[in-house]
């Protein structure tokens, strides 16, 4: 009896997942050093935006599966990758295989330093090879992930859509002090922490004091969790709300 029980435990779980992936097509997309990047992608209803989801360290783009299902039925695109060393973007070209937890400290050149690089390769391939309008890209990114976009938005002049779960003064050698200010003043950025995540909520407090008298500007906070793990209900409502006023 428990077999069973547990065999169909296993057989909903999967069916879930298989469901959440359902229309997604598959896309790899080969990085300036030949790391090939794994993603999902999931196009738009005419004249919605699509967002580019990047994770938080250790972790994959699996862990946006159910945020990505409440964005895609309500018509927008996505575009949810693995980072470099993360989850299934483990090999290059060559068939040689680099994980996160050989890449050792940050430094200029290192394999952190290039993940800014990688979401700057992702955004083009959606734009170029996928026939998504670059005014109509946004950014997702959690932790990790959220610094590597925050840093690419200020480097790269991006004006779309821009959320930042759980970002930290730094993360692996992405230093958001230094990017807050070259932010566009058009570009839409909202940040969420929780109170229970001190080093992300004093983060957070840092960036609405350099942003806050932008119009453009929201934060949100939440009683606890980082990164994917503070999106309930309520938060996935709040989010949408705000993407629905850009």
């Amino acid at each position: 009896m428990n077999s069973g029980i547990k065999l169909g435990a296993m057989i909903f779980l999967l069916s879930a997942y298989l469901f959440s992936q359902a229309g997604a097509e598959s896309v790899v997309i080969q990085t300036n050093d030949n790391v090939l990047l794994q993603a999902d992608f999931q196009p738009p209803s005419p004249g919605k935006t699509t967002f580019v989801f990047l994770h938080g360290l250790g972790s994959n783009r699996q862990e946006w599966t159910g945020f990505v299902k409440f964005l895609t039925s309500r018509g927008f695109g996505s575009l949810a990758y693995d980072a470099r060393g993360h989850g299934d973007s483990v090999l290059d070209s060559a068939g040689r295989r680099r994980t996160y937890q050989e890449f050792g400290r940050p430094y200029p050149g290192s394999e952190w330093s290039k993940m800014r690089d990688d979401l700057d390769k992702v955004v083009n391939h959606l734009t170029v090879n996928l026939g998504i309008s670059r005014d109509k890209v946004g950014l997702f990114g959690a932790s990790l992930g959220a610094n590597i976009s925050l840093t690419y938005a200020a480097e790269n002049g991006f004006t779309g859509p821009l959320v930042l779960l759980s970002p930290g003064i730094e993360y692996a050698g992405y230093d958001i002090r230094r990017s807050i200010t070259k932010i566009k003043r058009e570009t839409p950025t909202l940040v969420v922490s929780s109170y229970a995540d001190g080093y992300s909520y004093q983060s957070c407090e840092h960036i609405a004091l350099q942003l806050k008298s932008r119009k453009s500007f929201k934060s949100i906070f939440v009683s606890s969790g980082h990164g994917v793990q503070m999106l309930d209900d309520d938060l996935q409502s709040q989010i949408f709300d705000w993407i629905k006023g850009r």
